[in-house]
C-alpha cells in the first residue's frame, strides 16, 4: 500500500472544513470543534504510519512478479496450500460422496466392508477376480459379503432421509 502523503493531507483537510461547518451548525464552539480536529489528526497520523509499515503481498502478485516481492519469499511456505494425497487413504474416495445419509451410511462400515467395496467399484475388480485373487473363496460368498453390505447401507439410507441431497 502506497501513501501519498500530499494527496491524503489536502483530502483529510477538505474532510474538516466541511466538518467544522457542520459542528458550527450543530453548535459547537471553537473549544470543542479544535478537541474534535486534534482527534481526527491523531487518527489520520496512525493511519499514514499504519499505511507507511504495510506491505501489500497482493499488489505484485497480481503482476505475476511475485519473486520480487520480498514479503512473498519469505512466507512462501506459510502462504502455499498443498494437497497431500496420502492423507485420503485408501477410502478418500468416501468423502467425496455428496449424499449425507449415503455418506454416513458408508462411513458406518468396518474396514473389511469397506475394503471390498473399494476393491469392486473403485479399483475395477470384478466379483470373480475378489473372490479368487484375494479373498481365496468361492465367488458366491463374495457376493453373500456384498449383498449383505448393501442391505445394510440401503436400509440405513432408507431410514436416514432416502438419496436426496442435502
Amino acid at each position: 500500500m502506497s501513501w501519498n502523503n500530499g494527496y491524503e493531507r489536502r483530502k483529510f483537510e477538505q474532510v474538516q472544513k466541511a466538518q467544522a461547518k457542520e459542528y458550527q451548525k450543530c453548535g459547537m464552539n471553537e473549544e470543542q470543534i479544535q478537541a474534535m480536529y486534534l482527534q481526527d489528526l491523531q487518527e489520520y497520523r496512525n493511519n499514514r504510519i499504519y499505511a507507511i509499515h504495510i506491505q501489500s503481498i497482493e499488489e505484485l502478485e497480481s503482476d505475476g512478479e511475485e519473486s520480487r516481492n520480498a514479503l512473498h519469499k519469505k512466507f512462501l511456505l506459510s502462504m502455499t496450500c498443498t494437497m497431500d494425497m496420502s492423507e485420503c487413504g485408501r477410502y478418500g474416495w468416501i468423502d467425496e460422496i455428496e449424499n449425507n445419509a449415503l455418506y454416513c451410511a458408508i462411513c458406518k462400515l468396518n474396514t473389511n466392508q469397506k475394503e471390498l467395496l473399494t476393491l469392486l467399484y473403485r479399483d475395477g475388480y470384478t466379483l470373480s477376480e475378489v473372490a479368487d485373487q484375494i479373498y481365496h473363496t468361492s465367488v458366491a460368498a463374495v457376493s453373500l459379503r456384498l449383498s449383505r453390505i448393501q442391505k445394510r447401507i440401503r436400509q440405513f439410507v432408507a431410514e436416514n432421509g432416502g438419496l436426496r441431497n442435502d
